[in-house]
């Protein structure tokens, strides 16, 4: 069909010079001819514009798809609040080199495996710098401590799940990790180091096992936002600047006695001192000094 149309105006002025060769004079003739070949040549022109036209449709559409991927992926990306990672202490390296942390949202790490100092501290070691860190320890078998300085400046660090195994904190073990919202302190856990905790100022409320009997120099200074504090277990001495600088205690709640207090264990509380604030100290057993 498309090649009769194109050169259906050729034909048309061959019939006329054909049919009418008296009256149709060279000129005219000469005329229908150039006319039909301009005709013919639009309607090839016409031709190569519709493929070109259905050509730049396909480009279009294709735009158009990648287009809208690209809005649904940053739709879907707004609305994720966090990204998984499930790891062991045998894998984890080809696990963190698979895909990229998040900048934005959470990264959350399960680890799992058997616990080996060494490995542990390498892993660690690696997730130093990522951006909103929640760490989930809580499946590793066989942990009883966290090494000395383990999450130490580990700015970045929101959260961690520690494992019930878990006997020992060490000495600086969190030691400013000034993101750390939430950790808990696991009921066999019996010491807890100088320094643990300290300057981890997003920290509100902390739970100490009825296992701990010392509280050491230092723990929890300078965590600015902790405001409920509770003791489980009897308590033989609270260190020297245990609690300093944590302004905003309000509450203290012994659920034993507690033997010594040292100077300047809980000091600098202005919540304390502030009028408008209700701090309260819930004592089961009087203090035994």
């Amino acid at each position: 069909m498309k090649k009769k149309f194109l050169w259906f105006p050729i034909f048309i002025s061959l019939s006329v010079t054909t049919l009418f060769p008296s009256c149709v004079s060279v000129k005219t003739v000469d005329e229908i001819i150039i006319g039909g070949a301009i005709l013919a040549a639009g309607g090839i022109l016409s031709l190569f514009t519709k493929n070109d036209d259905k050509k730049q449709d396909k480009v279009s559409s294709n735009e158009s798809k990648k287009e809208a991927t690209k809005t649904q992926e940053s739709t879907e990306s707004k609305n994720k609040e966090y990204y998984i990672f499930n790891v062991t202490l045998e894998n984890y390296k080809e696990k963190f080199a698979e895909k990229e942390f998040g900048q934005k949202f959470d990264n959350v790490i399960n680890v799992s495996g058997n616990y080996n100092e060494v490995t542990f501290k390498d892993m660690v070691k690696l997730l130093k710098n990522t951006k909103n860190l929640v760490l989930d320890l809580s499946n590793i078998t066989g942990m009883t401590k966290i090494p000395d300085e383990a999450f130490s400046h580990y700015y970045e660090l929101k959260k961690v799940v520690l494992p019930t195994s878990l006997e020992n904190i060490s000495k600086n073990a969190f030691c400013r990790c000034e993101k750390l919202e939430s950790l808990n302190i696991p009921e066999n856990v019996s010491v807890i180091g100088p320094y643990a905790f300290s300057s981890a100022s997003k920290l509100e409320s902390i739970i100490i096992p009825k296992n701990v009997s010392i509280i050491e120099e230092r723990t929890f200074v300078e965590c600015k936002n902790l405001a409920s504090v509770e003791i489980k277990g009897n308590i033989e001495i609270i260190k020297n600047s245990a609690f300093y600088g944590c302004e905003n205690l309000k509450t203290v709640k012994f659920n034993g006695y507690v033997k010594n207090i040292d100077g300047f264990a809980f000091f600098d509380f202005k919540a304390l001192q502030s009028k408008k604030a209700k701090p309260s100290i819930f004592l089961t057993y009087p203090l035994n000094f």
